[in-house]
């Protein structure tokens, strides 16, 4: 779920890189007219409507996400659905069990949902309209002013009112204090009370999430004032006693890997803070080590340049070797054709040929928005019939994989529901995509198919993106 997750983050992110690069829409782009204008306006009423309508544990992330497709026409409006969004999170009860699967859920639904709300108001409409969401908020409130911090724009001194009222609350805003230390935004005010305030916070902290956040608090506070590394040290040390107590040495085989990240960026920052004892407490841990560097997530080629390339999306059972090898030669063919579609075309369509042959429904079930990049190679090298004929096929698939979401959500228990509904744009990830790809190729009947569709929990999403389409894109028909 986590790497679907990451697809799905990696996909907004280009294309809002490629709508940026082409005038972004932070007063640039022209307004919408005509027929463009009304084809948007009807997506995203369509989308709302649906949204406000599908089950009250989905409605509020699938209004944000409408908001998001919003704001670069319809700002207002955008804005107007964030708070809506905001509004519903809060009148969804408070779980009764929280020692339950669907209970946690519930509760990690309530708290993304406030938390996407504020987040998107305070960047896109300021800290005044976000900071009133928040006070009415009855999800924890340090990642929430967190959020006021890093995304409204704020004086030095709002910002430093912001810190001292969400500590009033009992919290602290770990992330948020640490992006202002590292921004260097703290001119004129006592940087010291704040580092040292946060330390001795930090130290007591015990909600693993929040013991996350004030690691980078203190990574932050560490160069920022080197008076107070004796302060920091005993800060660290404590929440290195607290997950090694707590989490690691207890269930070593079982921990979730965030508190095993916090406890090494610890250890590396105890290292560089006090080398002796860092040696010592992981003399007295021995499963412990800094190993590789715990910021390295990404493979970055020698120039600089991510490395990209279409990689296969196996299901949970299609780990064999029998069943990965036509999914991996499909997947090499797809990559050679995209490679040489501009360099040598008659290659290219070779190799898409190769990779369309292998194209049963079994690996189109499975392979979708890879079959929908290859309908795009087709449409690229001229072969529109051929492009048309598989782009079908793959709507087809998205129908199919969206129906059978309501069907698991319709049928499911409460905790399955809870969890359905908690990671549902991430599970819906290659029905909007599919869409998404087909609005490249045609966006006339990429429309059409969605609007004739009969499916419910996705059907928003995908109304959304191709809205955000029909504003940034121009289409190929």
């Amino acid at each position: 779920m986590r790497r679907r997750y990451i697809a799905v983050c990696v996909a907004l992110l280009a294309e809002l890189a490629v709508a940026q690069f082409r005038g972004g829409w932070r007063g640039r782009r022209a307004p919408l007219t005509g027929a463009r204008l009304a084809r948007a306006t009807q997506l995203l009423q369509a989308a709302r409507a649906d949204a406000e309508a599908a089950p009250a544990w989905a409605a509020p992330q699938l209004l944000i996400a409408v908001a998001r497709a919003e704001l670069p026409q319809f700002r207002a409006q955008a804005l107007a659905d964030d708070t809506a969004a905001f509004q519903l999170a809060l009148a969804l009860p408070a779980p009764a069990d929280l020692s339950t699967p669907a209970g946690q859920a519930r509760e990690q639904i309530k708290e993304n949902a406030e938390l996407e709300a504020v987040s998107e108001l305070a960047r896109n409409s300021g800290e005044p309209a976000a900071l009133a969401l928040v006070r009415l908020a009855d999800v924890p409130q340090a990642p929430l002013y967190d959020q006021l911090l890093l995304a409204a724009r704020l004086s030095p001194a709002a910002a430093m009112n912001l810190v001292q009222e969400c500590e009033l609350q009992g919290a602290f805003p770990f992330r948020g204090a640490a992006a202002l230390v590292e921004r260097r935004r703290l001119q004129g005010f006592d940087l010291t009370a704040l580092l040292t305030d946060g330390y001795l916070r930090a130290g007591d902290e015990t909600d693993p999430r929040q013991i996350s956040a004030a690691v980078f608090f203190l990574q932050a506070g560490r160069g920022a004032e080197p008076a107070l590394n004796r302060t920091l040290e005993t800060a660290a040390l404590e929440l290195l006693r607290r997950l090694a107590g707590d989490a690691l040495t207890a269930a070593p085989a079982s921990d979730s890997g965030f508190e095993r990240s916090a406890a090494v960026r610890l250890l590396a920052l105890l290292r560089a803070v006090d080398p002796s004892r860092a040696a010592q407490w992981a003399a007295d841990h021995p499963g412990f080590s800094l190993g590789s560097s715990p910021f390295s997530y990404f493979p970055v080629r020698g120039n600089g340049r991510f490395a990209f390339t279409f990689r296969p999306q196996f299901g949970v059972a299609d780990g064999s070797s029998a069943a990965a090898a036509p999914v991996a030669q499909f997947y090499a063919r797809l990559n050679q054709a995209v490679r040489q579609q501009r360099s040598n075309p008659d290659a290219s369509l070779a190799a898409a040929d190769r990779a369309a042959d292998l194209l049963s429904r079994g690996l189109l079930a499975t392979q979708a928005p890879a079959a929908a990049r290859l309908a795009l190679v087709y449409a690229h090298l001229g072969d529109t019939a051929d492009a048309g004929a598989l782009m079908a096929r793959c709507l087809d698939a998205a129908g199919r994989l969206a129906r059978q979401a309501d069907d698991d959500y319709n049928n499911g228990d409460d905790a399955a529901r809870a969890q359905q509904a908690l990671h549902l744009q991430a599970a819906s990830w290659q029905v909007a995509q599919i869409y998404a790809l087909a609005a490249q190729f045609d966006l006339p009947t990429a429309i059409a198919r969605a609007e004739s569709a009969n499916f419910t929990l996705d059907k928003p999403l995908v109304l959304a993106r191709l809205a955000l389409t029909a504003q940034l894109a121009r289409p190929r028909r």
